[in-house]
């Protein structure tokens, strides 16, 4: 291979990132304008001991992890995530993704399903 070719390719990887970085930051700002129970990503089957299902927010990254952006996430409890849940019982503690394999509701194989409540309006 030729030293242009090897630097336009470097080049175009360089700019590739830029447009990556740059998508990723304006994803970042919409969800920040987002209500956190519209951007709640809930599991398939995946339960609190309290009966509300486990989601994630986007947009949190536990700050103990040693992996950074999506890996640093965790499933938790909905009704804790939402600020609704009942302290009087049980709930589970943050699952970390990097170590808990849980079906998220997007996944094709989870068929729909869901384990989102309907708040009381």
């Amino acid at each position: 291979m030729s030293g242009i070719l090897i630097e336009k390719e470097k080049a175009l990887e360089s700019e590739l990132a830029a447009v990556r970085k740059q998508m990723a930051d304006e994803h970042q700002a919409k969800l920040k304008n987002t209500a956190v129970a519209d951007r709640l990503v809930y599991a398939a089957y995946g339960r609190c001991p309290c009966g509300a299902g486990l989601a994630y927010d986007p947009l949190l990254e536990d700050e103990n992890s040693v992996f950074k952006g999506p890996l640093s996430g965790y499933w938790d409890c909905s009704a804790i995530l939402l600020g609704v849940a009942d302290q009087s019982v049980t709930h589970t503690g943050k699952l970390p993704f990097a170590f808990y394999d849980i079906k998220c509701e997007k996944q094709p194989s989870a068929n729909g399903a869901n384990t989102r409540i309907p708040l009381a309006k």
